[in-house]
């Protein structure tokens, strides 16, 4: 298990512990493996943006679920880099809803 080393991977951690409840966190956890649900993410998403001052969407936080993939996200946004696309083996884990969501909102960018 590797533990949160920068300030981000540790706010992030701080966050998911509070909400699942859960004493322990590797960054490369998913965040449903670890017990998490659509409800706990919507309270995460909410503590998440407002710890980073960041408009990232539900979408999203669906999109990058392990603190280590979420780090990375908010370093990129911080230094302007863009955001690399959830790889395919991320895609292949999403349940049947979370896909609907995902092709949503691609067909929603191209709009």
């Amino acid at each position: 298990m590797l533990v949160p080393r920068t300030e981000i991977e540790r706010t992030i951690a701080t966050i998911w512990q509070e909400v699942l409840k859960v004493e322990t966190i590797g960054i490369n956890d998913p965040f449903f493996e670890l017990g998490g649900h659509s409800l706990s993410m919507v309270r995460v998403h909410s503590k998440v943006r407002e710890a980073f001052s960041s408009d990232i969407s539900l979408v999203e936080m669906f999109q990058y679920p392990t603190i280590s993939e979420l780090s990375t996200y908010f370093e990129r946004q911080k230094s302007k880099q863009p955001v690399v696309e959830p790889s395919e083996s991320r895609n292949e884990r999403l349940t049947a809803g979370k896909k609907r969501l995902q092709q949503r909102r691609q067909k929603n960018k191209k709009s």
